[in-house]
């Protein structure tokens, strides 16, 4: 089995049936690969319309289980997976045609651990919205490289469906997806720290259609603290595993970023979430301004954590109505 493409699945019923008629329809033979479809507890016609479609296409295979989210529903499409490479896709979004077969062959050809691959972003009509080439980021590196260096020029995607892995390389290194929002961003780094071999190809393979389920459309508050509980793993990871200087630094300053920018999403709504998010940053050592040159950001953080929130509220605030 060459590819095994995995696909958690809750109440899809609106778009499971494009996403997978574009992975039935590529240039490898069905027996090849094999679409894993992990039923999350739908309670729509999600499971009826698989079992319809997988009379038609004989690899695609049903995992039915009980709703437990998006990161259980990957961690058992993993354990399932006998393909050689990975792929995981979103139930709402679908891949362009055609383009199995060079992921494979690149994978196989250059005996990557990750291929970075690039992807359209559409709206919920399915207007283009942007086609993202990561050869854009000036940062990205063009030849084969370890996950490391990713990690030390910032160059990190944050979707794990933009990337192809390796099955062996992800087994034997015990990656899972621990069980909370914002997986994707724990997940990623820890998977690059291990890659020896990492490309980006020109190859624009998939399709992300912003949907009802999109982070902006399905806000909880308890997002966010779900994404400061993912930079926590990903610090206590990185305490634990990384030794290298370089990468530890660059790291750390990515987490720091990633957590001032979780603060400012937060002023998106109309919420007083924010005391409560730097108390439970500074809990768990976390510091959202370690990327800053300047130490007034650090010192209202540390010592008048309000007037910090304030001045941020303000910047955003000024910054949205300069562009509005």
């Amino acid at each position: 089995m060459l590819i095994s493409i995995i696909i958690p699945a809750y109440n899809a019923e609106k778009y499971i049936q494009q996403c997978i008629i574009s992975l039935a329809r590529q240039d490898l033979p069905q027996d090849n690969y094999e679409i894993l479809v992990v039923n999350d507890g739908s309670t729509d016609s999600t499971l009826s319309i698989l079992e319809r479609l997988s009379k038609e296409y004989p690899n695609i295979h049903i995992l039915t289980t009980k709703n437990q989210g998006v990161s259980a529903a990957r961690n058992l499409g993993i354990k399932t997976a006998q393909g050689k490479t990975l792929l995981f896709v979103g139930a709402d979004d679908y891949m362009a045609e055609n383009v199995l077969s060079t992921i494979h062959h690149t994978m196989e050809a250059d005996q990557l651990d990750l291929l970075v691959f690039n992807y359209c972003y559409h709206d919920k009509q399915g207007k283009i919205l942007r086609e993202f080439d990561w050869r854009e980021r000036n940062n990205m590196p063009v030849e084969i490289v370890s996950g490391q260096v990713y990690i030390q020029v910032n160059a990190l995607p944050s979707t794990v469906w933009t990337l192809a892995y390796r099955t062996s390389f992800i087994k034997k290194k015990e990656l899972h997806f621990i069980p909370i929002r914002h997986e994707d961003e724990e997940f990623i780094p820890r998977c690059f720290y291990f890659a020896n071999q990492v490309k980006h190809i020109n190859l624009t393979a998939y399709h992300y259609i912003q949907s009802e389920t999109s982070f902006i459309q399905n806000y909880k508050e308890t997002g966010f603290f779900d994404y400061i509980k993912a930079m926590d793993s990903l610090q206590q990871f990185a305490s634990k595993y990384i030794k290298e200087i370089p990468t530890q630094q660059a790291l750390a300053k990515q987490i720091s970023s990633k957590l001032l920018m979780n603060l400012r999403n937060s002023f998106l709504f109309e919420s007083t979430i924010q005391s409560e998010m730097i108390k439970q940053m500074k809990l768990k050592h976390l510091n959202p301004t370690l990327h800053k040159n300047k130490r007034i950001y650090n010192f209202l953080y540390t010592y008048f954590p309000s007037l910090f929130i304030m001045y941020f509220r303000h910047r955003y605030t000024r910054h949205r109505s300069k562009y509005q």
